[in-house]
């Protein structure tokens, strides 16, 4: 490859010019880079601050990656009104048709967290004011690693999301009657039902005024 990154398109330096690139905040960004693998490289010899990237790759990325895709495609006038919504899901495929069922429903934002530490960071960065709280979480349970259990405790010690709906997307059996005296959850929909159980249940659930 040449030094300019010619061969795969035009080299970014830093995360201003990756985040000019993509139309988005470089938080924004460097979350992307942490929860779908953003491609960014850090050249050797510099601080981990020192980020480059290639414009084909992020295409590339952006071209398997349809979650933010999508999202970033709403029309402009859904980007002021509508609802915020927080997705904490790592299978792409699920991740993926939970927000095309969001953008259906007239979602204005969809926060992808795709393991449990992002996840609550977010919640955290939201309940210090730092992140507008969302309208809505969508909440799987298994995790490789993690359980989302973990941000369902973490919810609770929040006072500025503890009224926020929560719906529990998952695989894993567990009693809807507990979670809801537990943790609070609107409702939970069983993945083997197939995403078209996740959009009835916020339909009926009227999310998009909640």
């Amino acid at each position: 490859m040449k030094p300019d990154g010619s061969a795969g398109g035009k080299l970014l330096n830093g995360w201003k010019e990756i985040a000019q690139y993509l139309g988005r905040g470089i938080r924004t960004v460097q979350r992307w880079e942490m929860d779908l693998q953003l491609p960014v490289r850090r050249p050797r010899g510099k601080t981990r601050s020192a980020v480059t990237a290639l414009t084909a790759e992020i295409d590339a990325w952006l071209s398997r990656t349809p979650t933010h895709a999508q999202v970033g495609s709403l029309p402009a006038q859904t980007q002021t009104s509508g609802f915020r919504v927080l997705v904490v899901e790592d299978n792409v495929s699920d991740m993926t048709n939970c927000v095309e069922i969001l953008k259906k429903l007239g979602a204005a934002e969809v926060d992808v967290a795709s393991n449990v530490p992002a996840a609550i960071l977010r919640l955290k960065d939201m309940n210090q004011g730092k992140l507008p709280p969302p309208d809505l979480i969508i909440l799987d349970l298994a995790f490789p690693t993690e359980s989302g259990f973990e941000v369902l405790r973490y919810r609770k010690t929040c006072p500025v999301l503890r009224e926020t709906p929560i719906i529990v997307w998952t695989a894993v059996s567990h009693s809807e009657q507990q979670l809801r005296e537990v943790f609070d959850v609107r409702k939970v929909v069983p993945k083997y039902a197939g995403p078209r159980e996740l959009e009835y249940v916020l339909r009926a659930s009227a999310i998009g005024s909640a």
